[in-house]
């Protein structure tokens, strides 16, 4: 059986039927195909190695689909239950969040920081000013503060140590011995409670976030002092890191609670996003750890909330939940309502006095401390 070749063009090319004569340049003209209008449709050559009627049938649906004439359009709330909602990027469009938050803006009260915090501003060794409170530990927990003025500090000149404060051996050598043991310091080194720092952060995440409160308890003068650095915006957190790094220089051991985990590392990154240059003091004991070792065998957990109610005898009245404190303090900036900062300075100035606290019971071998475990 003859076979008939199919018709070609004057360059010698493959013809469609009915496409028309094809042009030299390989681009299509204007106008209606040749079943439908008097001009003809001009295609473009097949590409080697393609068919000529599979590229024809090719135009024929998109030619379809181009004429087709248009349906009602899904609305913005979402498309029908076949094909799923519509998925609409705008910034007039509120986002849905992944995890709602739980914190409410105060109403009806507005403080600014003057009225709503004590301390004052504070110049920083890099950057700009920042707000730095001090506040006794008397005034916080007195009979804490009173317990360590009489057990654990000794007046110049007295004590194995005649030079400034000390610990006592002969009354509070449990404490230090459990300093010692934490942080491997050795009977050899002697340990004064002007070389302790008591850390605790606040930040506005948990990653990569910019931290705006940098809580420190430390001892001066025969007693403890709650220092606080705090950035009222932003662009304060160089300086809150700059002077914190300034305060810590001078100390030779640092206590805080999951420290390790936490507070160290992420004081780490934040200062080396800040361009701060950071030293930590050489030694660093982690209460968690230590908790966990004493009193792990008899509590459900170690988390430093439950330390406090369980061994400390303590529940906060008032006290703002940790996982709102970011958003509370993203409030702050935002309107300079400084009703709930006054809150978590609150709140961090009372972890530090946990962290004493617990420090000070278990140094004490299982003896009650001499003040009341009810608050």
């Amino acid at each position: 059986m003859s076979t008939t070749a199919p018709p070609q063009n004057e360059a010698g090319q493959p013809r469609v039927a009915g496409s028309g004569p094809l042009p030299t340049d390989g681009r299509c003209s204007s106008g209606s195909s040749a079943t439908g209008g008097s001009t003809p449709r001009e295609v473009a050559p097949p590409r080697q190695g393609e068919r000529p009627w599979e590229l024809e049938s090719v135009r024929r649906k998109v030619r379809a689909r181009r004429d087709k004439p248009a349906g009602p359009q899904p609305s913005s709330g979402g498309g029908s239950a076949a094909s799923g909602p519509s998925i609409i990027y705008a910034r007039s469009v509120p986002r849905t969040q992944v995890r709602p938050s739980s914190y409410t803006p105060p109403a009806g009260r507005f403080l600014p920081l003057a009225e709503a915090v004590r301390g004052q501003e504070s110049r920083a060794p890099i950057g700009t000013a920042y707000h730095r409170v001090e506040e006794a530990l008397e005034t916080v927990h007195p009979k804490l503060a009173g317990y360590c003025r009489g057990r654990l500090f000794a007046p110049p000149g007295a004590g194995v140590f005649p030079s400034g404060l000390s610990l006592r051996v002969e009354d509070g050598g449990p404490h230090l011995e459990l300093l010692q043991s934490l942080c491997d310091l050795g009977s050899g080194h002697p340990l004064s409670p002007d070389e302790l720092v008591f850390l605790d952060l606040e930040t506005t995440g948990l990653s990569s976030s910019p931290l705006f409160l940098i809580g420190t308890l430390v001892a001066e003068a025969g007693g403890f002092v709650i220092r606080q650095f705090l950035a009222r915006t932003y662009a304060e957190e160089r300086s809150i890191i700059s002077a914190f790094a300034e305060e810590a220089g001078a100390r030779r051991l640092l206590v805080s609670f999951n420290g390790r985990c936490f507070d160290v590392p992420y004081l780490r990154a934040r200062a080396a996003a800040t361009g701060v240059a950071f030293a930590e003091p050489p030694t660093h004991v982690d209460l968690l750890h230590a908790a966990r070792r004493v009193y792990g065998s008899r509590l459900p957990d170690c988390r430093l909330k439950t330390l406090e109610r369980s061994i400390c005898r303590r529940h906060r009245a008032n006290d703002i939940p940790g996982d709102q404190i970011p958003e509370a303090y993203h409030y702050f900036v935002r309107t300079g309502n400084a009703v709930e900062l006054a809150d978590i300075l609150r709140h961090n100035a009372w972890d530090l006095v946990t962290l004493l606290e617990l420090t000070v019971r278990m140094g004490s071998e299982g003896k009650e401390p001499g003040w009341n475990r009810e608050e």
